[in-house]
This record gives C-alpha cells, sequence and structure tokens, in this order.
C-alpha cells in the first residue's frame, strides 16, 4: 500500500533532506543516505499503476519499462530524468514481464508465475522459452547467467547458447533476488546462498523487503546490498557487519522491482504511477561489474566464503 507522510516539522526534524509535492509524497533521502554518497532522481512520470514493473537498458542504450499489473505495456524511454510518459519513443501492446534483465546486451524478462522470454530492444517479445520464473531475476556479473526464482526454488539459467541452460541452485523462495559483485552468492529477501552449492551462508530479516540489488564501488559501499520495501522503504544492508541495517531512503509508496542501468551505474525502481533512479556517485555502482583489481575488497566477501566452505564441509560429513 501506498504510504503518505506529512511534509511538515516531523519530516525536518526526522532527518529528510528532500521535498515533495504537497499533492503525492515522494520517497527522499534520510541522513544516513546523503552521508553515504546517494542521490535521487525522477525518471519518468505519467506511468498508470501504483506499482510499477521491471525496467533495464538496451543495446541501443534506452530505458525499456514495463508499466503496471494493469496495464502490461513496456516502454522505451531516453535514458533521461524528468519525462513524462507522453515523451516515450515507443510502447509495445500488454506484454506483462514483469522482472527485465539485460544479460550480454540482450533483453529478457519473466516473473510472477510467468516464463523466461527474450525480448526485442523495444520491449516485445522475441522468444518464449516456456522456462518458469515465478518471481525476481538478476544477472550474475561475472559470466552473465541469469540468477532467477523458478517453480521449484532458486535457478541459474546460463543464456550464452542457442538454447537457455538451467540448473537448480536449491529450493528457496524469494520475491527480489541479487548476485554479489564476485558472482559467488545470491541474497535473496532473508537469506545469503551460495551460487555454485546453494548452501545457506546467512540469515537476515528486513520488514516489506522486495527489490534487491548490490552496490559495486572502490570505496567502503562495495558489496552492500540495497533492499526495496513495500512501505516505501530503500534500506542498505553491511554483509560485513552481521547485514546491520541503515535506512538510506523513506517516505515513498510500494517499491517492487530493481533494473540495472549498466551505463551510468544508476539502480531503477518503480513508485506510484513513477520511475526513478538512485546513483552513488562517482566510482560506485550499483549491480554492475565488480571494480578493477587492486580497488577496495568487497566488504562481506571473505565472511561469506569463510560460513560458505565450513557449510559444505559440514553437508559432505552428513552425507558420508
Amino acid at each position: 500500500m501506498k504510504r503518505l507522510i506529512s511534509l511538515a516539522a516531523p519530516l525536518i526534524a526526522s532527518g529528510i533532506l528532500a521535498m515533495a509535492s504537497p499533492a503525492q509524497a515522494a520517497i527522499v533521502l534520510t541522513q544516513a543516505g546523503v552521508d553515504s554518497g546517494f542521490s535521487l532522481a525522477t525518471i519518468v512520470t505519467g506511468l498508470q499503476g501504483s506499482i510499477v514493473l521491471g525496467s533495464a537498458v538496451n543495446s541501443d542504450g534506452k530505458i525499456v519499462v514495463g508499466d503496471s499489473f494493469g496495464n502490461g505495456k513496456n516502454y522505451v524511454l531516453n535514458d533521461v530524468n524528468n519525462q513524462t510518459v507522453g515523451q516515450a519513443l515507443s510502447s509495445t501492446n500488454p506484454v506483462y514481464t514483469y522482472a527485465i534483465v539485460n544479460s550480454g546486451g540482450t533483453l529478457y524478462g519473466g516473473g510472477l508465475g510467468s516464463s523466461l522470454k527474450k525480448l526485442n530492444n523495444d520491449g516485445s517479445v522475441a522468444v518464449d522459452y516456456g522456462i518458469s520464473v515465478n518471481a525476481g531475476m538478476w544477472v550474475n556479473p561475472i559470466n552473465q547467467h541469469i540468477i532467477a526464482v523458478g517453480g521449484g526454488g532458486l535457478i541459474d539459467i546460463d543464456v550464452s547458447g542457442a538454447a537457455p541452460s538451467v540448473r537448480q541452485i536449491n529450493g528457496a523462495y524469494s520475491d527480489g533476488i541479487t548476485v554479489s559483485p564476485d558472482g559467488q552468492f545470491v541474497y535473496t529477501n532473508n537469506a545469503a546462498y551460495r551460487i555454485d552449492t546453494g548452501a545457506l551462508v546467512a540469515n537476515y530479516s528486513v520488514s516489506g523487503a522486495d527489490g534487491m540489488a548490490v552496490i559495486t564501488s572502490s570505496n567502503a559501499l562495495n558489496g552492500k546490498v540495497i533492499v526495496g520495501t513495500t512501505n516505501g522503504n530503500l534500506v542498505m544492508l553491511d554483509p560485513n557487519a552481521n547485514f546491520a541495517q541503515s535506512l538510506i531512503a523513506t517516505g515513498g509508496g510500494y517499491i517492487d522491482f530493481f533494473g540495472v542501468d549498466q551505463t551510468n551505474g544508476s539502480l531503477m525502481f518503480g513508485q506510484p504511477t513513477q520511475l526513478w533512479r538512485m546513483s552513488c556517485g562517482d566510482g560506485c555502482g550499483i549491480g554492475v561489474a565488480p571494480p578493477p583489481t587492486g580497488n577496495v575488497p568487497e566488504p562481506g566477501t571473505a565472511m561469506l566464503l569463510a560460513i560458505g566452505s565450513l557449510a559444505l564441509v559440514r553437508s559432505r560429513r552428513r552425507k558420508n
């Protein structure tokens, strides 16, 4: 449900540093979000739904965004801020590809009881592969595989061949998922798992967790996890500190699907009738490839590797 907030003195007192229209409350950064170097901007307004669907940037450098559960159209937009939907370059017939990702320059869609579909650059369906994709999808930045939630849990989809191949990771379900910059871990709404073995390495809890994303940077933000919530917040988790939580933005509407803009490293997310983006500053990206060797190591990787190795050893002992 969309959550409205007052714009009066309590808003200022709480440390929230952005303004909103009196007609509709907007998501705003907290002091922690500002101090961490995040910024917010509106990409497009005038979409029809209270829950905006998936988004991605195609090989032409254009944004493709799914309008809403009711509309189902995919719109193509220039990759700039402050547009209206009337400025869209094109739109499709209803497609209902809820989650959209870019793997190796090709768009793929799926989610919510649907199947994996290869998309054209205009957001229309090129091929329906019939592979069950029930919820979130994210691209492994190392091998460009699509990590997704299938009918029986987490799956690893290799789309490099003529036809995709699927490997079951484990039986875990999650609405949103993301992948660590080193390609070794998948983060769900409440747990982290090794992608190679499916072993559980950590648990955590975020109220209303939905969309997920991981930061890649050469500073202290590297490897931290961004969570969008159904109650309109953006929360940052620190895998290096037992997934400690920081509220970095608040006051918005229902946040569902996340999308990656690989051209500038920003994170795209929906608000009621709008698509927004969050950036994390120079030398920082959300959902992009790992930084070059020699930059700041990924926080949490060593810890998760150690826990994951221990879990694998225990699993093998039980089998023996």
